[in-house]
């Protein structure tokens, strides 16, 4: 009786594991993330909804610099997670910490503030300022100078924490902030930039939750990574002309911030800057040149990625922008330049534009037609998840990238040109098609190459519904697809 006993317990144990184990390959681990029809992990995405057939189609990341073509996700920071302070973040208390200026720390003097002297190569530069001494001032003002030396900088770490200061007034003598310089006053509300400011080290105002409106300066260039992260109550930021790059996560968890109005001088937008931006719904642009020339990271670096409209202000008043026509001088239109804008409904692509970048029209949900005729090779989910394309036509394209047409569901008709050679996994999967126009032979369509997922029978048009394939040799062969 006692071996019996033994045995059903192992056989127990040994149901509860497989039965574990099957939930667990289902079962996402860690915080869930959402992008349209994705929902995601650190390791996997997979449908929000599962198909007809019940399929999640749960897969692993294709990680394209550092962000999935699909989902959007980026290993840069977890989507719902609180930023990282990790070991990533500069340490100004190491001699290798990156600083723009030549300032060498001299004595403290304490005087209600604290004053420390800074020396440079020609000797005294001028005084930093921080708090000397827990005052419980809810406002301060800082002087112009000490002891007829320029108060030039405010200390790394210099107001941190002040939980009782509401608002702080600075001379037109600052040039630098300096780290964390203001992080977790919680109590702080507006801040007024002097235009003297030329430097602001990262997370200055890290998780300053109640400020709601601030002043940049007219010289400032950059904001370093996390300047802003964590101020939730941020509702709207302009930028001074001259600006130029945004750094990692400098808006990561703005998540009251409604509208941001960019300079025609950006260059450079990094990873994540807008993550958890969620009612980001009002980007402001110079013109379509000065926003083409803007380097975007990531998708979820595009201002636009939770669905913004896009305003040009170049006449001196916002105007909507709805129509897009690129202009013939223009070869290239860079990774993520469009995506996620709510307000586009048609855009004019040249054949002088013969590349597109992955993601560049991924989730503009109201254009109805692309013709790229140009491009030569179509990048990985450049028009996916545009819900209203019924026509596309890309005849010079020799390459279809991998979801390149993804989750189109109103797509009916693509043209296509003789000289394909490549059609990617996924290409045109989830979508409406019921006609493909080739500019090639019969032959010639059936020689091209095409790139099937696993478990799908070998069959690159899985996932698509029957179409037929209208060749220039007047043959037209039908095709049943899996939907």
């Amino acid at each position: 009786m006692k071996v019996r006993r033994i045995w059903i317990l192992v056989v127990l144990i040994a149901v509860f594991s497989i039965v574990a184990a099957s939930c667990g390959q289902n079962t996402p681990e860690g915080e869930l993330g959402y992008n349209g029809m994705w929902a995601y992990d650190s390791e996997y995405h997979w449908r929000r909804e599962p198909d007809a057939d019940g399929d999640d189609w749960k897969s692993k990341h294709n990680f394209i610099d550092d962000v999935c073509s699909l989902c959007g996700y980026s290993q840069k920071v977890e989507p719902d997670e609180e930023p990282n302070d990790g070991d990533e973040e500069p340490d100004p208390t190491d001699p290798d910490f990156p600083r723009e200026d030549d300032y060498e720390m001299g004595e403290t003097i304490i005087d209600g503030l604290s004053y420390t002297l800074l020396y440079g190569e020609e000797g005294v530069q001028g005084y930093s300022v921080g708090v000397g001494e827990w005052t419980n001032k809810s406002t301060i003002e800082v002087p112009s100078e000490y002891k007829d030396i320029a108060v030039i900088a405010i200390d790394d770490y210099g107001f941190k924490g002040d939980k009782v200061l509401q608002s702080i007034k600075l001379p037109n003598t600052i040039t630098t902030i300096g780290y964390e310089a203001f992080a977790e006053c919680t109590s702080l509300t507006e801040f007024d930039m002097p235009d003297s400011v030329m430097v602001v080290y990262h997370r200055a105002f890290f998780s300053c939750e109640r400020l709601t409106k601030i002043k940049l300066s007219n010289s400032l260039k950059k904001l370093n990574s996390k300047t802003f992260c964590n101020c939730f109550a941020l509702q709207a930021i302009e930028f001074p002309d001259g600006f130029e790059k945004l750094e990692n996560d400098v808006f990561n968890h703005c998540t009251n911030l409604q509208k941001v109005t960019l300079p025609k001088t950006l260059q450079v937008i990094e990873n994540s800057v807008f993550l958890n931006c969620g009612k980001l719904k009002t980007v402001v642009a110079y013109d379509l040149d000065s926003w083409l020339k803007i380097t975007i990271r990531a998708a979820i670096s595009n201002p636009m990625f939770y669905g913004a409209q896009l305003y040009f202000n170049y006449s001196d008043k916002d105007e909507l922008v709805t129509e897009v026509t690129i202009p013939d001088t223009m070869k290239k239109i860079g990774k993520f330049a469009f995506y996620g804008c709510a307000s586009l409904t048609s855009v004019t692509i040249p054949k002088s534009v013969t590349e597109i970048g992955m993601q560049a029209f991924g989730n503009c949900t109201k254009v109805t037609e692309i013709v790229a005729d140009g491009i030569t090779t179509v990048e990985s989910s450049t028009f996916s998840g545009m819900s209203s394309l019924k026509s596309v036509s890309i005849k010079g394209a020799k390459r279809i990238e991998r979801d390149a047409f993804f989750e189109n569901r109103n797509l009916k008709t693509v043209y296509l040109g003789a000289g394909l050679e490549y059609l990617g996994q996924r290409c045109f999967a989830f979508t409406g098609i019921t006609d493909i126009y080739f500019e090639g032979t019969s032959g010639q369509w059936q020689s091209v190459e095409k790139v099937f997922p696993s478990n799908t029978g070998n069959r690159w048009n899985y996932w698509m519904p029957d179409y037929t394939i209208h060749c220039a040799n007047n043959v037209n062969i039908k095709e049943s697809g899996s939907r």
